[in-house]
């Protein structure tokens, strides 16, 4: 566990047209998952997540980082999918916006 690693949070709604643009050319829509770049590595989606337990600093979410990534890609797929729509949901709830304004006008 890497509990010394710091982590910039960007909302990817105060992004620029341009760097919504740049990512989704390099495959990443950012409006169906998060993002980490660390270094010159990019975790997305359920990579993304998984990396964040894993180097969370919380045994805990350790501990669920490594049986999640042991799992097979479908699977990963599908848990973070759920999470993404349980987000969406309390989003929703919330009276808050879950689509980033830019992204789908992206080509």
């Amino acid at each position: 566990m890497n509990s010394r690693l710091r982590l910039q949070l960007r909302d990817a709604r105060m992004l620029s047209v341009d760097e919504l643009h740049r990512l989704k050319l390099e495959g990443f829509d950012l409006s169906r998952g998060m993002l980490i770049q660390e270094g010159t590595n990019f975790f997305y989606g359920e990579e993304a997540l998984i990396f964040i337990f894993l180097h969370s600093g919380s045994r805990l979410l350790f501990m669920i980082g490594r049986m999640i990534s042991g799992w097979n890609p479908r699977t990963k797929v599908f848990f973070y999918k759920a999470l993404v729509q349980c987000r969406n949901l309390l989003l929703v709830l919330l009276g808050r916006n879950s689509t980033i304004q830019g992204v789908n006008n992206v080509r």
